[in-house]
Parts: C-alpha cells; structure tokens; sequence
C-alpha cells in the first residue's frame, strides 16, 4: 500500500472514527448506557464536554502544520481538514446544546447572553468565524476561490484560534 492509499484507507478512517468517540461517549451518557453518565446537570455537562472537544480539535488542527514541520511529514497535511471540520461540527454541537437544551430557543435570551458575558461573545464570534471555513473547505469552493482561500483560511484560522483565550476570562461559578 502506497502512501496515498494509507492515508486515505487507514489513518482517514481512523481519525474519523477518534473524532467521533467524544460524541459516542456524550451520547452513551446521556441514554447512561456502558456506566457512563453526565452527573446532576447533563446539560451543563454536554455543554462543557462539547466546548471543550471543539477547543481541543481546534489546537489538534492548528499544530498539524508545525508537526509535520518538525516530522517532515507533508502527509500530515491530509488529515487537517478533516480536524477543522471537526471543530465546527463539535461548535455547532455545543452552540445547539447552549441554545435548545439550555435556553430552550428563548432567542432574545441569547442575544442577551451574548452581549452580556464575554466568553459567550467569544465563543458565538468563533462560531461565526468558523463557519465560511466550513463552508469553503470542498475541493470546489477551495478551486473556485483559488490562491485567496489561503489567504481567508489562514487569517480566519488565526482569528479563531484566539477564541481560547476568551475563556480565561470566565467568571467562577456562582454558588446560589
């Protein structure tokens, strides 16, 4: 088996596959299946969960390129937008957990999380900056757009990797 065909029928797959073992994991508990269970505030739980594996998919995604730097693994490159793609399902995931589950699509309650709390400001920005990625990640839109779709990447990229740093200034949680 050639390189190509490793990456596209071994290491793809499996990176697949390990992306979507903290959604199985969210899933088994909240039916509390396998011993698994998301404690006395499932959704706050789901929440924390879903921002955190998005945050992780995020810095996954952002130290492929220095890694294959330090590896000389060009083919390391393969397997990035796979793991951005990642970062705006499990966003998504936590933006619908936050808005269905936890403020039962009260939508002027959200706008007004938004403006009040700074890391939720943060978080929906990245959001938003993480949407026309996802949406110009196909091999058409990266074609079509050519040579500036580096360029929006990158600086989208870099803008939305600042999005951790917001969560720095959460308030402590409230003990009444």
């Amino acid at each position: 088996m050639n390189i190509t065909q490793r990456y596209r029928y071994l290491y793809k797959p499996l990176v697949f596959v390990a992306g979507l073992a903290p959604l199985a994991w969210m899933i088994c508990g909240a039916l509390q299946l396998f011993g698994a269970s998301l404690g006395a505030d499932p959704v706050k739980k789901l929440e924390h969960e879903c921002g955190k594996t998005a945050l992780n998919f995020l810095l996954l995604t952002l130290a492929v390129t220095p890694v294959r730097t330090l590896t000389g693994l060009p083919q390391l490159l393969r397997l990035r937008r796979m793991l951005g793609l990642f970062v705006f399902f499990y966003a998504v995931v936590h933006f619908t957990v936050y808005l269905v589950l936890d403020l039962e699509l009260n939508l002027p309650l959200v706008g007004a999380d938004i403006v009040k709390r700074p890391y939720i400001t943060i978080g929906f920005s990245a959001l938003l900056l993480l949407l026309p990625l996802a949406l110009t990640s196909t091999n058409g839109m990266m074609r079509r757009l050519g040579r500036r779709w580096r360029a929006f990447a990158a600086s989208s990229a870099s803008t939305t990797a600042r999005a951790p740093c917001g969560t720095v200034s959460r308030p402590p949680p409230s003990s009444g």
